[in-house]
């Protein structure tokens, strides 16, 4: 009899589904879910959600196609979201129309500058407000006619998606989105109108202005219109118009092949290694929305049977998977709060990452361990888990699997104590197989630090290495 042990002290590498789940670390899962990725001292259940405002009977067979937090320089809020053909402003008890005649299912984009509103929204002229209640249009003659993509650069108000013109942005005075005239330095740029391809995405940093096409991004550096330049960063694409979001000076874009991260000019692949195969599995990459909080990435495979986002702390390269995230927009508050709104029958506008998750059902696999002998027979004897439990009658369920496969197997370890630390084991365990996996799963706050293992590790069927 020979036996080895495996201890994981601090869990939270997060998940990791690039290397089949035999080669994931030892601090890592192959398959968890509704962690926490920011939460460095375990595996953590993630913070919950709080709805804003009231529910919202919509039209069946619609869709959430924008959503936009305002403040205005007063300080007073506003939410719009859109649904279909049709503009709402959400208040606590009720949806106020607001817009019709949007493209059902169109494009809805916005922008704040000068206490003035901007709604670029497919099949409309640009929409103008200083109250987010009456809208007008624009009385320059200089000004696009259609627009669909909106964002605040330089103090200007950028504006593109006109549909005999793909391949142009307009961009208003300073502090003056109403303004298009040349004399007052504004004007238009055509970004590379012989390329084939069209403009499907704005996005605004410090220092740079993001254009995606479908093929290419580009920015636009410069702090005028006498040397704003648009550069060719890289020969890689907008797949999806609401897959584009902004962090803490980093940008990031949904293409047909990864999710990419953009700082400056430079621009870098995120999703290889760990989260190469939960990328292959989205349903499709068209209909993909990313929104960011503090530093955490969200993207949401909206198309989905059962929507659920991917979770990246970027700082860290940590994620986790959130199950049941039915959400298309995201949008972003001025004290950078993240709310998104849902893609069903019945909209709700949430904000996400706050709030307690005293609720949610959380789940945490080992990788497939092997004892550093792949080849031989392992027989579980007994393991022990590591908790911060948040009652006195806290359970943790442990699903047992052998060579990649469950057994149907459970045992429940209760914790007894309410604190920050406590260990409950299991002892005389008999399972058999060469590769041992644990899945631990628990409802409610709780932070799962670690776990032992101890197995008999046989040479049984391993020639001239069996076990006496």
């Amino acid at each position: 009899m020979s036996i080895k042990a495996i201890r994981a002290a601090v869990l939270n590498g997060g998940r990791v589904t690039g290397p089949p789940p035999h080669q994931v670390g030892i601090l890592e899962s192959p398959d968890c879910e509704n962690i926490d990725p920011s939460d460095f001292r375990g595996a953590s259940t993630r913070p919950g959600s709080s709805q804003f405002g009231s529910n919202f009977a919509a039209a069946s067979g619609g869709s959430s196609n924008g959503l936009f937090h305002w403040t205005r320089n007063a300080g007073t809020a506003f939410m719009l979201a859109a649904h279909s053909g049709t503009l709402y402003q959400v208040y606590s008890n009720s949806w106020g129309s607001l817009l019709g005649g949007i493209t059902a299912g169109g494009m809805v984009r916005f922008g704040g500058l000068n206490n003035q509103l901007v709604v670029a929204a497919e099949g409309l002229t640009p929409r103008i407000s200083s109250d987010a209640s009456g809208f007008g249009t624009f009385s320059d003659a200089n000004a696009p006619t259609l627009a669909k993509y909106a964002a605040v650069w330089k103090s200007k108000m950028w504006l593109a998606g006109h549909s005999t013109t793909p391949q142009k942005i307009w961009f208003s005075a300073s502090n003056d989105p109403t303004d298009y005239t040349t004399a007052n330095n504004a004007g238009s740029i055509t970004v590379e109108s012989g390329d084939g391809d069209v403009i499907n995405g704005l996005l605004a940093m410090q220092n740079v202005l993001y254009v995606f096409k479908r093929k290419v991004v580009y920015g636009i550096f410069g702090s005028s219109p006498f040397d704003f330049e648009v550069i060719r960063l890289r020969e890689v694409g907008l797949s999806s118009e609401y897959g584009y979001a902004a962090g803490d000076g980093i940008a990031f874009f949904v293409s047909d092949d990864g999710i990419y991260s953009l700082s400056g000019g430079n621009v870098g692949i995120v999703t290889i290694p760990k989260a190469y195969q939960d990328f292959v599995d989205l349903t499709d990459k068209t209909k993909i929305a990313l929104g960011v909080s503090g530093a955490k990435l969200f993207i949401t495979d909206y198309s989905n049977a059962s929507p659920y986002s991917l979770v990246l702390d970027y700082k860290r390269g940590v994620w986790s998977k959130y199950p049941t995230q039915p959400f298309t927009p995201y949008a972003k508050s001025r004290d950078s709060k993240i709310y998104a709104v849902t893609n069903a029958s019945t909209m709700q506008v949430w904000q996400l990452d706050t709030g307690s998750g005293g609720s949610i059902d959380c789940k945490w696999t080992t990788p497939d361990m092997d004892f550093e002998d792949p080849s031989a027979v392992k027989v579980l004897q007994q393991y022990q888990a590591h908790m911060k439990p948040d009652t006195a009658t806290t359970t943790l369920t442990v699903r047992h699997y052998l060579n990649g496969a469950s057994t149907g197997s459970d045992n429940t370890l209760t914790f007894g104590t309410v604190g920050s630390h406590d260990v409950q084991r299991v002892h005389g365990q008999t399972l058999k197989g060469r590769f041992l996996r644990l899945r631990f799963s628990w409802t409610g706050v709780k932070t799962l630090y670690g776990f032992t293992i101890f197995a008999d590790v046989r040479q049984e069927g391993v020639p001239g290495r069996d076990d006496d």
